[in-house]
């Protein structure tokens, strides 16, 4: 009977720091920490159909309010994005990128709610050729 009430307390005591460690990415004195990671991404918009794909988030080096997003709209890794965050909402100020030979200007705002599993976005991406998407997608957070 010990040996059982061991392997319990054991089980427990891991996933309480499992569950810490999320927990502290979201109280954590940082904000950017609980955006940071590899994303799932599934993405409706106006100019293409649903689209599936990844992108990372790390924090920027030269701002402390800053993350850089990496492949955002599918665009590739190289192309970066730097996105704002205040408390649990994630901003992208207009900016313009240069992806495969094309330039993309991209506005946009994004929230987390409490869970930090997923962002849900509304952002727009005018292809500077006449063409632009009105863009919802939700980020899930790969494990």
């Amino acid at each position: 009977m010990r040996k059982y009430r061991f392997i319990a307390i054991v089980l427990l005591v891991s996933l309480g720091l499992a569950a810490c460690d999320e927990l502290n990415d979201l109280l954590s004195d940082d904000p950017r920490d609980a955006f940071v990671g590899d994303w799932s991404v599934k993405e409706e918009n106006t100019l293409k159909s649903t689209d599936y794909y990844n992108v990372t988030i790390r924090k920027s080096e030269t701002d402390t309010s800053l993350v850089i997003i990496e492949n955002f709209y599918q665009l590739s890794y190289s192309a970066e994005i730097e996105a704002k965050v205040t408390g649990s909402n994630i901003t992208i100020a207009s900016q313009t990128l240069t992806a495969a030979g094309s330039d993309f200007k991209i506005q946009g705002y994004g929230s987390m709610p409490f869970n930090g599993k997923t962002i849900g976005w509304s952002y727009t991406v005018d292809h500077l050729n006449g063409f632009i998407d009105q863009v919802t997608a939700t980020f899930t957070k790969e494990d």
